[in-house]
């Protein structure tokens, strides 16, 4: 069987202040192909979760910010085209609103 380690030990930051009752700890059973079974003390799921959820809020702010810098930048073309008298071929009907993915 392959050399198993936990990531809760003494160096653990969270692990010296709270033990198992560190917020993101989690206690597994795991069994290999060879029938080996083994306890885990882990927080890199619940860690990992949180990071995924972290990037996913930033990408969604992202593409909200794009959005309205491309409205205003329309907007912006379209005023000085007035202004210049020149015809401005951009139009709400050629740019299509984001969709966002909500789950």
């Amino acid at each position: 069987m392959a050399q198993r380690s936990n990531t809760c030990h003494e160096k653990c930051p969270f692990w010296k202040k709270y033990k198992k009752n560190c917020p993101n700890f989690v206690e597994g059973m795991w069994k290999t192909h060879e029938g080996h079974i083994y306890n885990t003390m882990d927080c890199a799921p619940k860690r990992s979760m949180i990071l995924m959820q972290q990037c996913y809020d930033h990408m969604l702010n992202v593409r909200t910010d794009y959005n309205q810098v491309r409205n205003v930048t329309e907007k912006m073309i379209k005023l000085v085209g007035q202004q210049n008298n020149i015809d401005v071929l951009i139009g709400s009907e050629d740019v299509e609103e984001a969709k966002l993915i909500e789950g």
